[in-house]
């Protein structure tokens, strides 16, 4: 870790670290990073994919919207995609013989869910320097602490990696369009 002082106009100095993370917790920040892009552009496409419109049409639906509000939108099209013994009664009862891509979907989706979970913790946290080697200390908006292992950022970067191919080995798209 290094030391940065910043000087004011007025001369006063303040001390600080530059970094709270080890060489490996930083490469374990970026793979979150990483894997979270490549988890949000694949949920993105699949909304594209299970919507059944265009692309242009679905550029209003994904543009600008968070992971957990893509998963959003991919519940509900699985949801109102899932196949039906007769799919001109609303009041129909699910296929038994089709209802497993949507349980498998919705599987996946859950999966993603958590992935992304996890990733807002590790993202959207304030980190701070802890005394316990190893360790980070994350602030909610609230600003409660937990001390967490820098192990657990290289998990939640295996667990969104994890998702992405879970994501990825499912078939979302529309299957009455």
């Amino acid at each position: 870790m290094s030391t940065v002082v910043y000087v004011a106009d007025n001369g006063e100095s303040l001390t600080a670290d530059q970094t709270i993370l080890s060489s490996e917790g930083l490469r374990a920040l970026g793979m979150v990073a990483y894997w979270a892009a490549l988890v949000e552009q694949v949920l993105a496409e699949a909304v594209r994919d299970c919507s059944g419109l265009s692309y242009a049409k679905t550029d209003v639906l994904v543009e600008g919207k968070t992971g957990g509000a893509l998963i959003s939108i991919l519940r509900k099209l699985v949801a109102a995609d899932a196949p039906t013994t007769d799919p001109e009664d609303h009041n129909a009862i699910p296929d038994p013989a089709q209802s497993a891509l949507t349980e498998d979907r919705l599987r996946v989706l859950n999966l993603v869910n958590l992935a992304i979970t996890a990733r807002n913790q590790i993202l959207h946290s304030a980190m701070g320097g802890s005394l316990e080697d190893g360790h980070v200390v994350l602030y909610s908006k609230k600003w409660k602490s937990v001390h967490v292992p820098e192990s657990d950022i290289r998990k939640v970067a295996d667990q969104l990696c994890a998702a992405f191919h879970e994501i990825t080995s499912v078939d979302m798209r529309a299957l009455r369009r």
